[in-house]
């Protein structure tokens, strides 16, 4: 029908009364009263169909508004309580690179359980022993099994039990460490800050931790949109085994920065700079320094972050090769 096909259009007389037309390929006509009863219909459903997306963006608009002005604020405020926090931990450094990742806001669902498995190798690295028994990367293999369980939307607990595979093919259980990963200040639609941190207990064997045990406090701060990600992870450890207790903590410093090329691909770099003790931080040219080329490939329920990192100087493993593979359990 012809009415079927017009363009519509409402406007206002001289007289101020509203007037319908229609506008055809054939020009524009006064519609009979059951063609214009129909068109001011879908006048009326346009309307507010209109007036529902108006309101739709602009309830959007504000609540992105207050949740960034919340998120920078919260962010601010939980920075300047870490920082303060900082001045007081303690730890002595690991040997085994047992898990070479930096922490985002990926949390494992509540009441699901996760499993990532992190491969680590050192093809050319460093080969002298800090300590008598301490067992290098260089050509070695790290496998680190990691299980973990969501208890809230807001916090995860895992384990992880490292394992080194030797030279001579010799595959040794290294030790056990808990974990318990919080995140408080979430991105909302999957863009803005978020914060929280990730402590760990853990016993490894002397060959490569020398206190044995020890405790760890990784915070987690980024940002992130459609297509960037950014991760800072300022990392401090202390020993809790008799007679290291005093020692000085060793800081870490790990950042990644990442950009997305296709739907399930990203292509980033990952730095990672151990500082040595707080008190006394060791020069560049003694520090390990590691900068990675990674790729992460994210599609659901699959997710892999392959890396290959170059040492910065001679202090730190020439060429490291890690992955980290993540699936349901």
């Amino acid at each position: 029908m012809l009415c079927d096909t017009i363009i519509f259009k409402q406007s206002k007389t001289l007289s101020g009364h509203k007037m319908l037309f229609g506008l055809s390929p054939l020009g524009l006509f006064k519609p009979s009263q059951k063609c214009a009863s129909r068109m001011a219909s879908k006048a009326g459903d346009l309307s507010l169909k209109i007036s529902f997306a108006a309101s739709n963006r602009k309830t959007r608009r504000d609540q992105r508004s207050w949740y960034f002005y919340r998120s920078t604020f919260n962010t601010l405020f939980f920075i300047s309580a870490l920082v303060l926090l900082n001045l007081s931990v303690t730890r002595v450094h690991a040997a085994l690179s047992y898990e070479i990742a930096v922490f985002t806001d990926e949390l494992v669902a509540t009441g699901e359980i996760g499993t990532q498995l992190h491969i680590n190798s050192t093809p050319q690295g460093l080969s002298v022993p800090t300590y008598a028994g301490e067992v290098m990367n260089v050509h070695g293999q790290r496998l680190t099994p990691d299980f973990s369980y969501g208890l809230n939307r807001t916090v995860e607990a895992g384990l992880m039990l490292p394992m080194t595979r030797t030279n001579s093919g010799t595959l040794t259980e290294a030790g056990y460490i808990a974990r318990l990963k919080y995140l408080p200040l979430q991105s909302l639609y999957g863009e803005g800050a978020f914060a929280g941190l990730n402590m760990e207990l853990g016993q490894l064997k002397p060959e490569f931790e020398l206190s044995k045990r020890f405790y760890e406090m990784r915070y987690i701060m980024g940002w992130k949109n459609a297509d960037w990600l950014f991760s800072f992870n300022p990392i401090f450890n202390w020993p809790i085994s008799t007679g290291y207790v005093e020692q000085s903590p060793h800081y870490t410093a790990a950042l990644k920065g990442s950009y997305k090329f296709t739907a399930s691909s990203r292509y980033g770099l990952e730095y990672y700079s151990a500082k040595g003790q707080i008190n006394n931080l060791t020069p560049y040219k003694m520090q390990n320094n590691t900068l990675y080329l990674v790729w992460d490939f994210d599609r659901k329920p699959y997710e892999i972050n392959l890396g290959v990192g170059r040492g910065l100087n001679g202090s730190s493993d020439a060429w490291t090769v890690k992955s980290v593979v993540a699936w349901p359990f």
